[in-house]
């Protein structure tokens, strides 16, 4: 299964640094489960914008990175697409709005450890 994921997940409201940390292990841990079961799966992390890029310019490019997967979805270049939420992401406005446009495209949205379970099982979210 080609699956994309974009985290989603508080950064503007936390330091840099710890927020870049947070992200990164997340990556990291379904990176892991992609590669036990041979998944090609890639996985967008938003702390790859620099941390003074402004908050309005880091939310668009965020958004539109969930515009061009669901473009690549639709052309069936992916099988699927979801958000894998961090904690704390229903405390920030650009979480929310990530989230609220996964759910208009009819994505999964999943908390990080049922994402993993699902890659680990093979299973595609409802």
């Amino acid at each position: 299964m080609r699956i994309w994921i974009a985290l989603s997940g508080p950064i503007a409201s936390l330091p840099p640094h710890k927020a870049k940390v947070r992200f990164n292990e997340a990556e990291h841990r379904l990176d892991l489960a992609a590669r036990r079961i041979d998944d090609a799966v890639h996985i967008w992390n938003p702390t790859t914008i620099p941390p003074d890029t402004p908050y309005a310019v880091a939310l668009r490019d965020c958004l539109q990175q969930l515009i061009c997967a669901e473009a690549s979805r639709q052309r069936d270049e992916i099988d699927a697409c979801w958000i894998v939420t961090l904690e704390g992401w229903r405390e920030s406005n650009g979480a929310r709005a990530e989230v609220a446009a996964a759910r208009w495209y009819g994505w999964p949205v999943l908390p990080l450890d049922h994402a993993i379970e699902h890659i680990l099982a093979g299973v595609q979210p409802r």
